[in-house]
């Protein structure tokens, strides 16, 4: 009787090993989600509000290596300037 219940024990530890570890990686998906949710709404708001923003033109050819890509994402520029200086 006591082999029966050492070897119960012993079936239950791997899918309850793999339902644990399964849990924390759903767990660790879902927190990214949420992250992820965060993170694209916040460009969503930086894509509004810098394409709602006023043309301005695009700056000339030589300063193009102190552009920031940060700053100058989603730039929005006249399209005759623009093709007139590419």
């Amino acid at each position: 009787m006591k082999g029966a219940l050492g070897w119960l024990r012993t079936s239950l530890a791997v899918p309850t090993a793999f339902a644990l570890a399964m849990f924390i990686g759903f767990l660790a998906l879902g927190t990214w989600q949420i992250e992820r949710k965060a993170w694209k709404e916040a460009l969503i708001q930086t894509l509004e509000a810098r394409l709602s923003a006023a043309s301005t033109p695009l700056p000339a050819r030589a300063a193009w290596p102190s552009l920031d890509r940060a700053r100058d994402e989603f730039w929005s520029i006249p399209l005759d300037r623009a093709a007139a200086a590419i």
